[in-house]
């Protein structure tokens, strides 16, 4: 393998490789915004009153694991910790927004392989992120060792049963072995991560706002709301203009596409309670609209690996973007609502 110009690696049917947007066919890119949110007027939005809450919480008081006494504070605490992306494909040398996509593509496939779980697939893509924010000089044949070293890193951190360095030296094909990893892996945590991987990332917003809108729903609904957020949460993980969102926007915007396209109320008044924003919020209404694009228009409708997994695997498939585009119930009460004519 020419390691100055692409780096492949094969799991199983599934292969990694990287080529500059410059050196390879380019995707059509659209730019249209497939919805829209109308009528978002200060008069027209329902809002609950400050005092006004609703305990959803209550049917798990007796059970210990759920932290009932102190989710509310472990969520506003993550919500204050975490930030927005900056912008850093600008500064890089070498590695364009493709590339990146083409690298989250082939973690999902890896996370997948391996059985590991949501949040280890989030934390690595945040891992990913950060070093790249920080680092204008890794070249293109190395993307592939910084994403084993986040994989790596995040399954160490998360899960009971971590691959061994000789699992992924093994799943790069030989591009890098156990040495590099550990090397790059001591470097990385140590001058780009400052040993911090208590990172806030979508999942557990993801998880809160899911048993909020779920509190009264059977148990094959909440199912499908819970399919249907992941499914939209790790479409944007390969979107480049996602990491300029805040995570818990990013949860909020899937959460309430979500509930859109299995036709609920895409924004009822027990969400707005405890989400502390508002439907007209500016980064909310654009987060949206960014994932209506993304589901509907996919950038890079080569990768596939999120789809595969979504539609190929699972007993019930997702809602599908026709479904998204046409999907019918009434409007929020004096809340303006996406725009379903399209």
């Amino acid at each position: 393998v020419d390691q100055g110009s692409s780096c492949d690696s094969t799991i199983g049917n599934t292969s990694f490789e990287l080529s500059s947007s410059e050196d390879s066919e380019d995707v059509e890119q659209y730019t249209q915004d497939p919805g829209t949110i109308s009528n978002l007027k200060k008069e027209n939005l329902a809002v609950a009153p400050p005092t006004q809450r609703f305990d959803i919480d209550q049917k798990h008081r007796n059970d210990p694991a759920y932290c009932g006494e102190y989710i509310a504070d472990i969520i506003e605490h993550l919500r204050e910790s975490e930030r927005e992306g900056r912008h850093y494909m600008d500064t890089q040398a070498e590695i364009d927004g493709k590339m990146r996509a083409i690298l989250i593509d082939w973690i999902v496939e890896v996370i997948d392989e391996f059985s590991l779980s949501f949040d280890t697939l989030c934390l690595a893509k945040t891992l990913v992120d950060r070093v790249l924010e920080g680092d204008r000089t890794i070249r293109k044949a190395k993307l592939q060792l910084l994403g084993i070293v986040a994989m790596q890193l995040a399954s160490k951190f998360i899960d009971v049963d971590s691959p061994s360095v000789d699992d992924f030296a093994t799943i790069s094909a030989g591009t890098c072995n156990t040495d590099e990893i550990i090397q790059s892996e001591r470097r990385i945590l140590a001058e780009r991560l400052s040993y911090e991987l208590c990172i806030p990332t979508e999942v557990p917003f993801l998880a809160r706002y899911v048993e909020i809108v779920c509190s009264n729903f059977d148990e094959d609904e909440r199912k499908q709301v819970e399919l249907q957020t992941r499914f939209y949460c790790e479409s944007t993980l390969l979107v480049y203009d996602f990491t300029l969102f805040r995570p818990s926007i990013i949860a909020l915007s899937c959460v309430a596409l979500a509930l859109y396209a299995l036709n609920h109320d895409p924004w009822p008044t027990v969400l707005e309670s405890h989400c502390k924003l508002r439907w007209c919020d500016t980064k909310l209404c654009s987060c949206i609209r960014s994932l209506q694009n993304c589901i509907l228009y996919p950038s890079y409708p080569s990768l596939l690996a999120v789809s595969n997994k979504y539609f190929g695997c699972n007993p019930k498939p997702v809602a599908t973007p026709s479904q998204l585009i046409h999907a019918q119930h009434p409007e929020p009460a004096k809340k303006g609502g996406m725009d379903r004519t399209r």
